[in-house]
């Protein structure tokens, strides 16, 4: 995983969720990334797929991911399922990694601030990331909004984990990379890393990758 700096360790026993209103920025392919990154580090997480609409989270059997569907028919959370779905995480002893869909994105906001699940979190023993990916082209003034209003939501009880997709174009404005930008200069003490997945560098290696997701 190419990074803008060494790698910040990884707390053990994190719980990680990954956030965006975008849907097709990868997410989901993040997930799979730090799920396998995880295994490797000898901590295979807890995984759930809350993207009723995609499920390649979960589409992996290697990874176990528990599909769950976090919102109820108005497009609200359901307390139910998401407080089931914590429950099984407070009884792991082990990293936890949530792939979430775009249309769960404002309601699961809401509901995170509003039933204090990172307090309650942090006394259970889990170091709390939320990841956010950011894109380039069309998409990055709009993921970029969705990285400054996670942070400032939440980065001051959680880490923030940036993830740089340059996979169809590169990540940048005005000529100048993310971490020169404004919103990430405002935010920098609440991020706990710049990730990036590069572009290919040839049509070749996309559609080996694109082939390897699938």
């Amino acid at each position: 995983m190419p990074t803008t700096s060494p790698l910040p360790p990884l707390k053990p026993r994190g719980f990680h969720l990954m956030l965006s209103g975008k849907g097709g920025v990868g997410k989901s392919v993040v997930s799979r990334l730090l799920a396998e990154f995880l295994a490797d580090e000898g901590d295979p997480p807890l995984a759930f797929d809350a993207d009723p609409i995609n499920a390649s989270f979960a589409a992996v059997p290697a990874f176990k991911a528990n599909p769950v569907d976090l919102l109820d028919e108005d497009q609200k959370v359901d307390a139910s399922q998401f407080d089931a779905m914590i429950d099984e995480v407070l009884q792991a002893e082990r990293s936890v990694v949530i792939d979430s869909g775009a249309s769960s994105y404002l309601p699961l906001l809401n509901y995170i601030e509003e039933s204090d699940l990172i307090p309650e979190l942090k006394a259970e023993g889990f170091e709390v990331y939320f990841h956010s990916v950011i894109t380039g082209g069309a998409a990055v003034d709009f993921t970029t909004q969705n990285f400054d209003t996670v942070a400032n939501a939440f980065g001051d009880e959680a880490s923030i984990v940036v993830w740089l997709n340059h996979f169809w174009e590169k990540v940048s404005r005005d000529g100048k990379p993310f971490t020169e930008w404004r919103t990430y200069r405002n935010n920098r003490e609440r991020v706990h890393t710049v990730l990036e997945i590069p572009k290919m560098t040839s049509d070749t290696s996309a559609a080996d990758f694109a082939q390897m997701l699938k």
